[in-house]
């Protein structure tokens, strides 16, 4: 048993490559996303032994048999071409991402001992995205009283954020936590400059300072003028169109001849004789 574990700490003594980080039994280990794992248990080269990895709650990944050389034996689909067991006694995890965060069980088993010794280790791995683009923004509307700053980035896991403030003279005034910080513009605004911070397991950030700007009487008034165009237009039309139908029911109408009947009235004019002067009749109308 002494000679299978007897060269463990070997493994520190490797110089690793940019992108590879160590992973040691019995600790937690930090990846970033794309990174490669080493999963350090060292053995003697000439044991012939049995390799089985697997997740915990004993979720099997991959199992190799080394004498010689190495024979993967069953390796997970998801798994196929990210990991292998190395003769060195390391075993590597490629391109890990978040889903790669789990605790890890490395089960070796000797084959040419009749008592069938077998060593378990176990790795607890936790992969985190970095933090990019980081950017402090200023939503204000001069119509209400409070200024909302608001930090944001583009990518990362597990972030952490918070606000300084400092005075324009440069001196620490307060921190706080959160995305989002809400302060009074009539006390707050042009007093301060605000600065957020961002960080996580594999990477932090700093935005650039903001200064949030109080809103002067003038441009108040402005938006406020420019709000209330529209609603004078609305009451000059409806003033308009009361006065012109108030003014057309006060005409009276013009005297126009309905169409009624008119009857003829005869009148025959007679001579002093009492003879007829004439035949001819004269047609008067009268308006009925």
């Amino acid at each position: 048993m002494m000679k299978i574990w007897s060269y463990v700490r070997v493994c520190h003594l490797f110089t690793l490559c940019e992108g590879i980080v160590l992973a040691s039994p019995n600790t937690s280990t930090v990846a970033t996303v794309g990174e490669q794992i080493m999963f350090c248990v060292n053995l003697q080269e000439e044991d012939n032994y049995m390799v089985e990895l697997a997740s915990t709650p004993d979720i099997f990944i991959a199992k190799w048999i080394v004498n010689t050389s190495v024979k993967p034996e069953t390796i997970q689909p998801m798994y196929e071409g990210r990991v292998r067991w190395n003769t060195n006694g390391s075993l590597m995890l490629d391109n890990v991402q978040i889903s790669d965060s789990k605790i890890y069980t490395i089960t070796i088993s000797l084959l040419n001992v009749d008592t069938g010794d077998t060593q378990k280790h176990v790795f607890d791995l936790s992969v985190f995205e970095r933090i990019t683009q980081l950017a402090a923004n200023i939503t204000s509307d001069c119509s209400s009283l409070n200024i909302i700053l608001n930090c944001s980035v583009s990518s990362g896991t597990n972030i952490t954020f918070l606000w300084r403030k400092k005075s324009i003279h440069g001196a620490s005034d307060g921190v706080y936590n959160g995305s989002d910080l809400v302060i009074n513009r009539s006390i707050e605004a042009e007093q301060h400059v605000y600065i957020c911070q961002a960080k996580n397991a594999v990477s932090n950030a700093t935005s650039d300072a903001v200064t949030p700007k109080i809103c002067h009487k003038g441009n108040l008034l402005w938006m406020i003028s420019i709000g209330l165009i529209p609603v004078v237009l609305i009451a000059v039309l409806f003033i308009s169109i009361k006065a012109g139908r108030e003014t057309r029911e006060r005409i009276e109408p013009t005297d126009v001849f309905t169409d009624e009947l008119i009857e003829p009235t005869y009148i025959t004019s007679l001579n002093p004789a009492g003879m007829p002067k004439h035949s001819a009749e004269e047609y008067v109308y009268e308006r009925q």
